[in-house]
């Protein structure tokens, strides 16, 4: 039940951010393609933890981007730095994802007047993570690090690891993982389907016909966002040797799949109307 209502708490957070950065047609579409994705719906069924951090981080980056109050901004810091004590690969992606959620709140608020807000935000994040940064520091939490990651001595990458990580960042994209039969953990997939629903295959191919970025004038900025939130979703995983591909270590990608399929969705909704009816039998 408790991974049940954090997957759903962080559906209604997409939401929100969707709203925020790319208007209501896209806010629907996101949610829909998160509330029907096999990627969440797989780890909303399983008594374990992990999906409290994609809560923390959209949360966060919902009220980063959306600026106004003081409180907004020490909230989005606190959620945050949750996020960063939830489940460890979000160490990794919030360093990467958080210059764009940074871009965004400044673009949308005007560095003038976010400047002393986004000092709270900085200050509210550091001092929640300072038992965890001294932890990290120390080497006491870094034992899974230690056992699991391509930097680690006795992993023998050597020279090879960025060629490694390459190569491990390459295998999230294959259309079986995506499409087809999932993660090879019978815990991660059931095998029956790939992390992605069909409707985020109809965003892939809508995607190739015409060009994502070049048609989206003032989506440009939303779309750079989520596709930088996957690269850094996907980044935990693909330092580790283990189980590659990694639906678990990589969750932090999946609302920014769902992300990106709403807004591709909402600009094809806005060019061709039937698009809505396509979806809804896909």
């Amino acid at each position: 039940a408790l991974a049940a209502l954090f997957s759903s708490l962080t559906i209604f957070g997409l939401y929100k951010l969707a709203l925020v950065i790319a208007g209501k047609e896209a806010a629907l579409f996101s949610a829909l393609a998160s509330a029907i994705s096999p990627w969440s719906f797989q780890f909303s069924r399983i008594a374990w933890d992990p999906p409290i951090m994609p809560f923390f981080l959209i949360w966060g980056c919902y009220l980063l981007v959306k600026g106004g109050r003081y409180f907004n901004y020490a909230l989005a810091g606190a959620f945050m730095a949750l996020a960063l004590y939830a489940y460890p690969p979000a160490r990794v992606a919030i360093p990467i994802l958080l210059p764009s959620a940074l871009f965004l709140s400044i673009r949308r608020s005007g560095l003038s007047k976010a400047a002393g807000k986004l000092v709270i935000f900085a200050l509210t994040l550091t001092i929640i993570s300072t038992p965890l940064i001294s932890l990290t520091l120390s080497g006491e939490v870094q034992g899974r690090y230690q056992t699991l990651s391509i930097f680690a001595p006795h992993s023998g990458k050597g020279p090879n690891v960025f060629v490694e990580y390459l190569q491990n960042f390459s295998k999230h994209f294959t259309p079986d993982y995506l499409l087809g039969s999932g993660d090879n953990n019978l815990r991660h997939s059931t095998r029956s389907f790939g992390v992605l629903s069909w409707v985020e295959g109809l965003a892939i191919l809508l995607g190739f016909i015409f060009p994502l970025i070049g048609s989206y004038r003032d989506r440009k900025a939303p779309i750079i966002f989520a596709m930088v939130g996957i690269i850094a979703g996907i980044t935990p995983a693909a330092l580790t040797w283990e189980g590659i591909p990694h639906s678990l270590r990589s969750i932090g990608a999946q609302p920014f799949f769902a992300l990106l399929t709403g807004i591709v969705l909402a600009q094809a909704y806005q060019r061709w109307k039937v698009i809505s009816y396509y979806t809804a039998v896909v």
